[in-house]
């Protein structure tokens, strides 16, 4: 049985996190095991399912930069076992390649799971940071993987000789639940606040790249046309509290319910009736596959890679120039929202674009074996 180190930030309820999870849960644990190394050296959500799978964790010790790089070495130089290193922290990747490289890994597997590494403002440093990062990637990973073209093109500009591992789920989970929770929210109205009400919904970490202040302008720009709606946030992160904060300013507590990380996302996504996402950037996000699949029509950046779009009528790109034309866009779907989901055909289409988790864990297991 071969023990796979899967090096990442840490295990919390996120897309790529996700997505490994998903892999995880599916992989025959004959033949491989998932451990982890945790640069943050912090807990995550998914900690305890790890544990329970036969997994194990290696929390880093917080220090420097390159303290936490000489740590990383000293790690495997004593954790010799592990002949796999599977990357998946951005720009950090080339780092942790070469260390790999240098401690005698004998194959290290980059991840590309985002299509940039800019917020809003670009410095010069981090310029010259992914400038290194994706030198020591060609020259010491062995594997390039990404979660879709842009992310790879991003992280990989010398070579078309990637891999496209779609951020894949298990789609007959996902069908069942989109035709068990499709009430999901209505049945627990006095939780929610759903009752006859818009449900909107968005899913992801607080942080610069999912632009949450972009939907307060959206929602205070929505009240004025039409308050029959509820918006939830899904997630934790840094920046939490201070949309907490903007919320109460704006007089926004009555349309907005912060419902904090969770397990039941999916249960979540198939009682609402639209999911927004206006971030500045993304790879190709497990949520769009995770909606795509339960039927959920999705409002979304066109900073956004147009591959995450299936052709499957869910998807609406807009810009991010007028916040207004958000509102404008949802009050529109308020006035028209009788569409019937038509499960049978998602989940059939995207079982032949390959977002199945079986077809994933066959393609990654021979990565592995090779």
């Amino acid at each position: 049985m071969e023990r796979i180190l899967h090096v990442i930030g840490a295990m919390n309820r996120a897309g790529a996190e996700t997505f490994i999870m998903n892999l995880y849960r599916s992989i025959d644990k004959n033949k491989y095991q998932f451990d982890f190394y945790c640069t943050n050296g912090e807990k995550g959500d998914y900690d305890a399912e790890i544990i329970k799978l036969g997994g194990r964790i290696h929390y880093a010790k917080k220090s420097n930069t390159l303290n936490s790089y000489l740590q990383f070495y000293k790690f495997l130089k004593q954790h010799r076992k592990y002949k796999i290193i599977h990357a998946h922290i951005l720009l950090s990747i080339g780092i942790y390649s070469l260390i790999a490289k240098i401690a005698g890994v004998e194959k290290i597997i980059s991840h590309a799971h985002s299509s940039s590494y800019k917020g809003k403002d670009e410095s010069i440093f981090k310029k010259k940071y992914y400038d290194l990062s994706v030198h020591l990637i060609k020259n010491y990973a062995d594997i390039y993987l990404a979660c879709g073209k842009k992310a790879g093109d991003f992280l990989y500009p010398f070579t078309n000789n990637y891999k496209i591992l779609p951020n894949s789920i298990d789609l007959v989970k996902y069908k069942e639940i989109a035709i068990r929770d499709s009430k999901y929210l209505d049945n627990h109205s006095h939780i929610f606040n759903s009752e006859n009400k818009f449900k909107l919904i968005q899913v992801g970490r607080f942080n610069e790249v999912k632009n949450h202040t972009f939907t307060l302008n959206v929602i205070d720009s929505l009240r004025k046309i039409n308050d029959d709606f509820i918006l939830y946030m899904v997630g934790d992160g840094e920046l939490k509290k201070q949309i907490e904060e903007e919320v109460k300013r704006l007089k926004l507590d009555d349309y907005i319910i912060f419902l904090g990380v969770r397990d039941d996302v999916p249960s979540l996504m198939a009682g609402s009736d639209l999911l927004l996402m206006p971030s500045h950037f993304e790879g190709f996000p497990v949520v769009l596959v995770e909606s795509q699949a339960i039927g959920l029509e999705a409002l979304i950046s066109n900073n956004i890679s147009k591959e995450v779009d299936l052709d499957i009528g869910l998807i609406n790109f807009e810009t991010l120039d007028d916040y207004n034309n958000w509102a404008n866009i949802i009050t529109e779907k308020i006035n028209n929202k009788s569409k019937k989901k038509n499960v049978e055909y998602y989940f059939n289409t995207m079982k032949k674009l390959g977002f199945d988790n079986n077809v994933n864990v066959k393609k990654i297991t021979d990565l592995y074996r090779r």
